[in-house]
């Protein structure tokens, strides 16, 4: 987290068994594709290694990696799961996107591991994992992967208990867009509170400066408007029963789009490293515009009132000091700034952030900024 610019070390010299092949030679083709973006594929110790999003995202996977957490998100867009794991461990986590979440822990062959700041990830334990076919041509250097929606869905499904014939719930939260197209009613968004909070941002004597709303994606991220916390020390979140204090650290802040974002943690070492608990329920997003007349609900803390849940449509697409805005009619009030702006299928969409009063006149700012902001990390 920044507070202050640490330098990390990479201590090559703590491994000097390790043997890598020349990787300038090695080509990856994943599904009979070539991939030549990203990093080339990397011989270790006789086992293959592949760049985490040259994989991933090759093969119909939203991919978001940690580096406070050394930890890495991987959402599938066919199927309501993902897929969470660690550098340097062979512990992986697979987990539902419904709202009552089922989750297996999965031991795999091999370790993820960090080359050169980038994460690799063991061709053959994926594979394994995801029912997928690898094979290596040493003669042409050449990395095979082959995969398929089909082989994925029986690898996966049955460790986490869903059907593989089950057509998707309406709880279903898929990240990305949901393809079903089946949509929440106001009791089941409202079921989404726990992943919005209450903010007050303070000064350096403690004093607060504002209040204002936010909410949590995948990993432990905590967003919010960049004008809530503007001028602050740092800020207090409540959010599903529990307080947490950034203590002044956090991960981005843009003005321009009027966005901020934290790792919440209950307790941080010196240098902004997460050592408590941090929120584990999450919104779940969806990049793409809505559309004028579009079904929208938004959640936050007008007036400090927590977890308030208006209804309303979208009513228009503006472009606002050079910022795509979604204008919309689901009531906010002052505190609502930085709550969340859902669609009638539970994604998140938008960061609501302003309004004009007795026009039912509200704005938000589209998760494609917020998104932007998280793939930098």
């Amino acid at each position: 987290m920044r507070k202050f610019i640490i330098c990390v070390f990479v201590l090559l010299m703590i491994m000097p068994s390790l043997t890598f092949a020349k990787s300038s030679n090695l080509t990856l083709s994943i599904n009979g594709v070539a991939i030549s973006k990203g990093a080339p594929p990397v011989i270790l110790n006789n086992s293959t290694y592949i760049p985490l999003r040259s994989l991933f995202e090759n093969i119909d996977f939203t991919v978001v990696y940690y580096p406070e957490y050394k930890s890495a998100l991987a959402s599938y867009n066919k199927g309501p799961f993902e897929i969470a794991f660690t550098i340097d461990s062979d512990k992986v986590e697979v987990r539902t996107t419904y709202l009552n979440s089922t989750s297996k822990i999965v031991k795999i062959s091999g370790k993820p591991i960090l080359i050169k700041g980038s994460v690799y990830v063991p061709m053959r334990a994926f594979s394994e994992l995801l029912g997928s076919n690898v094979n290596y041509d040493k003669y042409k250097y050449v990395v095979y992967f082959n995969s398929s929606v089909e082989s994925i869905r029986n690898k996966i499904y049955p460790l986490v208990s869903l059907s593989i014939d089950e057509p998707s719930s309406i709880n279903n939260l898929d990240k990305g867009i949901n393809d079903t197209k089946k949509t929440l009613s106001a009791k089941e968004i409202a079921l989404l509170m726990d992943r919005v909070g209450y903010v007050v941002s303070y000064d350096i004597q403690g004093n607060a400066v504002s209040s204002g709303s936010g909410f949590t994606l995948s990993g432990g991220i905590f967003i919010t408007n960049h004008h809530v916390i503007e001028n602050s020390s740092g800020i207090m979140v409540k959010i599903d029963g529990v307080v947490y204090d950034s203590h002044g650290w956090y991960k981005f802040d843009n003005p321009a789009t009027d966005i901020f974002g934290v790792f919440l943690s209950t307790s941080y070492n010196e240098n902004g490293g997460i050592t408590g608990s941090s929120p584990y329920k999450f919104l779940n997003y969806n990049v793409n515009l809505p559309e004028i007349g579009d079904k929208v609900y938004a959640i936050g803390s007008p007036q400090g009132l927590e977890n308030s849940l208006s209804e309303g449509i979208v009513s228009g697409i503006r472009t606002i000091d050079g910022v795509t805005t979604i204008q919309h009619t689901a009531d906010i009030d002052h505190g609502s700034s930085g709550g969340a702006l859902i669609d009638e299928y539970g994604n998140v969409i938008g960061v609501t952030n302003a309004g004009i009063g007795g026009g039912n006149l509200e704005f938000a700012i589209p998760i494609k900024y917020v998104i932007d902001e998280v793939n930098k990390l």
